[in-house]
């Protein structure tokens, strides 16, 4: 559900992200503002083309560009695991392309890290020792019919943590991306999609329905030689649909607790009030009153009971109802409103309950003759 923007409908293929309502009321935006994702090291700026009414913080986008931004692609280096050999003055060397969270990993020796974006070079202080650099020094790096022409701005270790069995202890180390540019290797490479979401076709089917096509694809994979994760959505739909049946079922059987402890309060009031006001009931007696007056009248003294309890009700169900809703962060879903039905129901049931707790004292009340009366006194 939108509530500004129009995301993906015109243009399939668009640029930018969908974001909740939530992300965007927190940080005062809205459709064509712009915003700023941070994932495995990389930052990319994108237009906001739409704002949904949704209940948890979540940014939509393309897969596409998804993957490209968390670095799930094919075919493109990685950088602090992206090996390759370079002529380095003419001599075969070991090249590491790094990003800015590599120098978490290694320790200085001389010098600084390089700063992306920027020609530099660090070196291992082993292959300083080896061939005499310092920082400061030019070196020229070849790959094909490539070059590049940098000044070695640190010499460097690799922590005993980090360091791997086969890693060569004399290395240089370029920003990944210049690397990759002087091999001649794409930067994005192609997008590998994290999980395929298979629809049936069918209306609605059941967890079984679905269990059975899971079986009947894990089989053809195994054949192949290829193990997968599944996830049966219709089995996880029943299971939270199941808990909130519960929930419901125990906040209902709550409310007829309630409902019954306020019934035979109500039945104790008006059993008491009969008992209290028998005089009255004589003198209604005395001047012709029949049995069913008297009915009448405490039937219609425990409805109205029941109504000023309905009223008084009012305000500490709308409150917990926001409670409720607000603790389980439900407030952003359209059917969490307050349920205007919701009061209806309840003055229905009300009466209906106020009607059955007053049954007895007002049969009780109409029992009573001007003899029995007189005798008690």
């Amino acid at each position: 559900r939108l509530r500004s923007g129009t995301a993906w409908r015109d243009d399939p293929t668009r640029s930018g992200v969908v974001i909740a309502a939530g992300i965007a009321d927190s940080l005062h935006l809205d459709t064509g503002d712009t915003l700023t994702l941070h994932t495995g090291g990389k930052v990319a700026t994108f237009e906001i083309i739409g704002v949904a009414e949704y209940l948890f913080d979540t940014v939509w986008m393309r897969w596409e560009e998804l993957a490209q931004l968390a670095g799930l692609t094919k075919g493109a280096p990685v950088p602090n695991r992206y090996f390759t050999l370079t002529q380095v003055n003419g001599t075969p060397t070991a090249t590491i392309g790094f990003d800015e969270n590599a120098r978490l990993g290694l320790i200085p020796a001389d010098g600084q890290f390089f700063t992306p974006g920027e020609p530099g070079i660090i070196i291992s202080a082993a292959l300083a020792e080896q061939r005499g650099y310092a920082v400061g020094n030019t070196l020229e790096l070849i790959s094909g019919e490539n070059r590049l022409t940098a000044p070695i701005t640190g010499i460097f270790t690799i922590s005993p943590q980090l360091a791997q069995p086969d890693q060569p202890g004399e290395w240089i180390g370029l920003y990944w991306e210049d690397l990759a540019r002087l091999e001649g290797l794409p930067l994005q490479g192609e997008p590998i999609p994290g999980g395929l979401q298979i629809i049936l076709p069918i209306t609605r089917p059941t967890a079984k329905q679905v269990a059975a096509k899971i079986d009947e694809i894990n089989e053809v994979l195994i054949a192949d030689g290829i193990n997968a994760n599944y996830t049966n959505w219709t089995s996880s739909t029943e299971g939270v649909l199941q808990m909130i049946e519960t929930a419901r079922l125990v906040l209902n059987i709550a409310a007829a607790m309630i409902a019954a402890v306020g019934g035979i309060g109500l039945l104790s009031a008006l059993s008491m009030s009969v008992f209290e006001r028998q005089k009255e009931i004589g003198v209604m007696r005395s001047v012709g009153a029949t049995s069913h007056t008297i009915i009448y009248q405490f039937l219609v003294e425990g409805v109205i009971v029941g109504v000023v309890a309905w009223l008084l009700g009012i305000p500490f169900s709308y409150a917990l109802h926001h409670s409720l809703i607000t603790q389980f962060n439900f407030a952003r879903a359209p059917e969490a409103r307050y349920p205007l039905i919701a009061l209806v129901l309840g003055l229905v049931s009300t009466l209906v309950i106020a009607a059955f707790a007053s049954l007895w004292p007002s049969w009780a009340a109409a029992r009573k003759t001007v003899s029995d009366i007189l005798r008690y006194q």
